[in-house]
């Protein structure tokens, strides 16, 4: 009984430590300038800490992660849900030979900077940029630019809005030259597929080219953990008696895959070339439950042998004489 107590406290353990690791925003910032002092951060970071990180930015303040300097723009690509889980898939990272996967432009950018660093463990209760941006915006001398579709909710009290499809002609030239750091935020579209997101980040790229510029990709909300169980019901129908009948399951497969194919063309799912396959557990999220079931196995091994100890119940007088 002991045992068995043991193994389920064990067990949620783990669970517990893996689901809390997955539920995070990742953070990508690279520049043209050498202005992070570290490559990754591999600690949590608050949306407090990111928050203080552009406030130091914008006032050309140093901090443990960055060197004193002010861009001239510092531009925030995000996406409506974004977990850090995800990117090891959309990045094409357990390819061999990967240029980045749907999300290439990234790749490039980060290779060609001055510096970068890499924040997988941002934490938030939602609306992570938009809260950060509107607590900044109340003391910001800058201009603040949201680029984003017309009927996008993404909203910043005093920003400009301009068209996403029409950055390079509606953002003034003076703000590479005004001696303030401004900011320009693009809203990535949530009916579009991360190919179609590298595209604008291409784009918005080849602007800001050989510019004092900091720019992070990012996300807005935690994609939430969801499961699809309409697989599993299938499978347990094929052991039942309507697996030996053709028609039936002829009539159910083939409304299956209607259903599938106007479900996938009527969401916009981000998808990159037709496979819908994601994998959960990923790299981070296997090292997690392996790095937590060494430890928690050392810990048990140490407290059943600390509960084995026994003392003796009766000492033998001593043989000779104690001085």
């Amino acid at each position: 009984m002991k045992f068995a107590l043991s193994l389920i406290i064990l067990s949620a353990i783990c669970c517990s430590v893996a689901f809390a690791a997955s539920l995070n925003i990742p953070i990508i910032g690279w520049s043209n300038e050498k202005i992070f002092l570290q490559n990754e951060v591999i600690n949590t970071f608050e949306a407090s800490q990111f928050e203080s990180m552009l406030n130091s930015m914008i006032k050309g303040q140093s901090t443990p992660l960055i060197k004193k300097h002010m861009p001239e723009l510092i531009t925030i690509f995000v996406e409506d849900t974004l977990r850090t889980d995800e990117l090891s898939t959309i990045l094409g990272s357990y390819k061999q030979n990967s240029d980045g996967g749907d999300l290439s432009a990234i790749k490039s950018n980060m290779e060609s900077a001055g510096s970068s660093v890499f924040i997988p463990y941002a934490t938030t209760s939602g609306n992570f940029v938009s809260s950060i941006l509107n607590s900044l915006a109340s003391d910001f001398q800058g201009q603040i630019y949201v680029a984003s579709e017309s009927a996008s909710s993404f909203k910043i009290a005093g920003a400009s809005h301009i068209e996403l499809t029409n950055i390079k002609k509606s953002l003034p030239s003076s703000i590479f030259s005004n001696q303030v750091a401004d900011i320009l935020v693009v809203v990535l579209p949530k009916t579009e597929s991360y190919a179609q997101h590298n595209e604008h980040i291409k784009q918005v790229s080849k602007i800001v080219e050989s510019k004092d510029t900091v720019t992070f990709f990012t996300a807005e909300n935690i994609t939430p953990l969801s499961f699809n169980l309409d697989q599993e019901n299938e499978v347990v129908s094929s052991f039942g008696s309507r697996a030996f009948d053709p028609v039936v399951n002829a009539n159910s497969s083939s409304g299956s895959n209607s259903s599938a194919s106007s479900s996938s063309s009527s969401s916009g799912g981000k998808t990159g070339g037709g496979d819908d396959y994601f994998n959960y557990f990923t790299g981070p999220v296997l090292e997690t439950y392996l790095v937590v079931m060494i430890l928690l196995a050392i810990l048990f091994t140490g407290i059943c042998c600390i509960g084995d100890l026994q003392v003796p119940d009766r000492y033998e007088a001593p043989k000779q004489k104690i001085l």
